[in-house]
């Protein structure tokens, strides 16, 4: 499987509907689709997201000695993340290639990190600052880092928290070992990038700016910041 399998002819690459180069203007055309449908519904469940982890936090003390710490609703947090960043990442992909939708794996939706350059985000938190050791909990997508960008992607290149959304699932000792505060606050974390990563600031993080440079009160994520 190669990086990119199903090329679609009459969407050039370069015409990605909001290509990483742009991340920091504030074209009309930008601040139309942060306004879009899609966009809305998929901020929406985010803030939910950000919520619930959020809320978390005050029974949870979010530091390192706490990472292993699991629950069902810690679970619940990482499979609800792992889906939004899906059916975000399909929706972008579906807009590049023309392919069958059934086909699609993680390996496809990651290999997009070529055009969203999302594993070169760090996150930020006034709710915990540095008080995690693992490298994920900043960058939820530090795995693809080793990805050449050329060659196929392997397992090694899939995010923690990715997998553990899928280990969770099925045995009580699968959510003992995945469902945990550290893949919790990492999977909730991607989402985050992943938005901001496509829509620019003031979706989940950041001012919301108008063509004309008017300033619009967005709500955003009460965790993460860049």
């Amino acid at each position: 499987m190669t990086a990119f399998p199903f090329s679609r002819t009459d969407v050039p690459e370069s015409n990605l509907i909001r290509s990483i180069e742009d991340i920091d203007s504030f074209s009309q055309h930008h601040y139309e689709l942060r306004h879009s449908t899609v966009a809305r519904v998929l901020k929406a469940q985010y803030l939910e997201l950000d919520k619930r982890l959020l809320e978390l936090f005050s029974y949870i003390a979010p530091a390192d000695a706490n990472k292993l710490t699991y629950s069902a609703t810690l679970a619940t947090l990482i499979r609800n993340a792992a889906t939004l960043f899906e059916l975000g990442i399909r929706w972008l992909y579906l807009q590049i290639f023309n392919c069958d939708e059934s086909k699609l794996k993680i390996n496809h939706y990651l290999s997009l990190d070529k055009l969203t350059n999302a594993s070169s985000i760090t996150l930020h938190s006034f709710q915990f600052y540095n008080r995690f050791t693992s490298p994920q909990v900043y960058q939820p997508f530090i795995n693809l880092e080793t990805w050449d960008r050329s060659t196929s992607l392997t397992a090694h290149h899939i995010p923690v928290w990715w997998t553990a959304s899928n280990k969770l699932k099925h045995t009580n000792s699968g959510l003992q070992l995945h469902g945990t505060l550290e893949n919790a606050i990492s999977a909730v974390g991607a989402a985050f990038a992943f938005l901001h990563a496509i829509f620019g600031p003031g979706m989940v993080y950041g001012i919301d700016i108008d063509a004309d440079g008017h300033l619009h009160n967005e709500a955003t994520s009460s965790i993460f910041c860049i």
